[in-house]
Formats: structure tokens, sequence, C-alpha cells
């Protein structure tokens, strides 16, 4: 039986701590836009994802009430973002309720290949997106999996912002797009898939990543195994964005070398005009096809 990877909530060291309005306290991460791929997320789109005018996110601290029977219903991890179980997808009233746009179902592809009949009825009748992500070997999971599940969700939330603000809406303050993960527990793959969102979206590492989620839904678990793919994600991640800052410095001083050379050019480009201007002084403008009189 695979090993499960422990929370150590005492390694937890929050920026800040305090009481929110369901009297649980909050707990607060940095975000580290340095540390994720600019190509992914421009600044602007990152400010979309965030709590207006906030650069940390927040997690409420549910471990101390946490129940049993708690398990069986999603809980918010974000203010876009929902974490639970399969079966709640039949749930029409709290997707409702709750106000999900879209429900992503985080699957086996060596069990699952046919659409969930509750997601299309859910679908239907609400109007939500329902997608699915596929989880394949680790390999296929580094390489596509989450990757896909990243540009999923953020897709969604950005055009649903995009959309209502083109339709009228306040930018500033549109109805936010709510996305509700799932997996058949709710408790391993989808949490998996969570994790690594945040660790690409928000820069976090895979421990802070893990204790975000934990704090907010304690029954989930990480086995080694995952832990083992999360790190090997944070490094590829890591490089991305070394490789992607390094591309756009040098881009920068490609195009200041260019500008620099493109200054000499004109000046030798200018004197050589001028000696060759030199050569027609006093000659009649030549007009091309020009009638010519009759002698």
């Amino acid at each position: 039986m695979p090993q499960t990877c422990p929370i150590d909530l005492d390694a937890l060291t929050p920026i800040d701590e305090s009481h929110g309005r369901y009297g649980k306290p909050l707990v607060y991460f940095d975000t580290k836009y340095e540390k994720t791929d600019p190509r992914m997320l421009t600044p602007k789109e990152l400010a979309i994802l965030l709590p207006e005018g906030q650069s940390r996110i927040t997690a409420y601290n549910n471990v101390a009430g946490w129940k049993f029977p708690l398990r069986d219903t999603p809980q918010r991890i974000l203010d876009y973002l929902y974490l639970g179980p399969n079966h709640a997808i039949r749930d029409l009233e709290f997707l409702r309720s709750t106000g999900i746009t879209m429900v992503l179902v985080v699957r086996n592809a060596n069990i699952f290949t046919k659409s969930f009949a509750s997601l299309d009825r859910a679908a239907a009748t609400l109007g939500i997106v329902g997608r699915y992500v596929d989880m394949y070997s680790p390999q296929m999971m580094l390489r596509k999996s989450l990757d896909e599940a990243v540009r999923i969700i953020n897709d969604h939330v950005l055009s649903v912002h995009h959309a209502q603000c083109r339709g009228g809406g306040r930018a500033s303050c549109p109805t936010r797009a709510k996305v509700l993960i799932t997996c058949e527990t709710g408790r391993m793959q989808s949490a998996f898939v969570l994790a690594a969102y945040l660790m690409a979206v928000f820069g976090l590492d895979m421990a802070d990543a893990m204790r975000f989620i934990f704090l907010q839904r304690p029954c989930i678990i990480f086995f080694t195994d995952s832990q083992a793919i999360l790190d090997t994600w944070g490094g590829i991640l890591k490089a991305r964005a070394s490789v992607a800052r390094a591309g756009d410095r040098g881009d920068v001083a490609a195009k200041r070398q260019l500008g620099d050379n493109s200054d000499d050019d004109d000046v030798e480009n200018s004197t050589s005009d001028h000696m060759d201007s030199d050569r027609f002084l006093g000659r009649r403008s030549f007009v091309p096809f020009e009638d010519k009189k009759t002698l």
C-alpha cells in the first residue's frame, strides 16, 4: 500500500493570522510571481485571479472544527476554486447556490473513458462547463495532464471575466467564475492537481501548496509518489521561469544592441547619402515616362 505523505503544520510559517467572517483563523500565503513562467500568465491576468488589490492568497483554517462527514461535501479553497468528490456533481442545488460555472473532473485514464452522466445532466440543466483531465503515468502527468489542468482553469476564469467586462459589466468587480475540481473521493487526485495548480500560478512551493489545501480540506491524502511528482513539477516550473525570464532579458539586450547598431548605420548612411547627392547637383531632375517635346 502506498505510503502517505504527512503534512507538517508545525513547519507552516504564515505571514499573518487573523479571524475571518466565519470566525475561522485565516492563514495568508505570499504569491511569488517571480517563480512563475511569465509566458503562462501576465501580471494583469494574475491580478484578476488574486483577490482585488492583494498580492497574497488566504486559507481558512478548518482543521480544528473538522468533522468526518464534511469530506462528502466540497470545500472552498480559493474564491474561485472548490475541491470535492465526484458525487457532489449530482447536487444541483449546491452547484446553483455556490455559483459553480465549471466542473473539472480528474480521472484515471485507465479506468474512466466515457463522460459522466451526472456532469452531462448538470451541464444541460445549469449551463455549466464540464471538462476532464485524464491522469496517466507520472511522465504523462508532467508532460501533459498538469499543464492541461492549469490551462483549462485559467482560460475559463479569465474568459468569463473578460466576457462580462465586454458585456458592460463592471470591470473592477464582475461576477466571479467558480470551478469545482473533483475526483472519486475529492481527497487524492483532485487535491494533487490543485496543488500543482497553486505551484504553477502563485509560485507556492510544494509544501505550502499542500498545506494550503489541507488547512481547508483536512481529509486530503498525498502519497509519497504524488509528492515525488510534485517535487519534479516544482523543478520544471522553476526551470521554465528561469528560461523565460532569461529570454526576456536577452531580447531586451538584443533589441538594445540592435538599436545601437542602427544608430551607427544611420550616421554612416546619412554621410553616404550626402556624398551620393553631391554627384547630382546641377542636373535636371529625371521624371519617368515624361512626354518628349516635339521639335
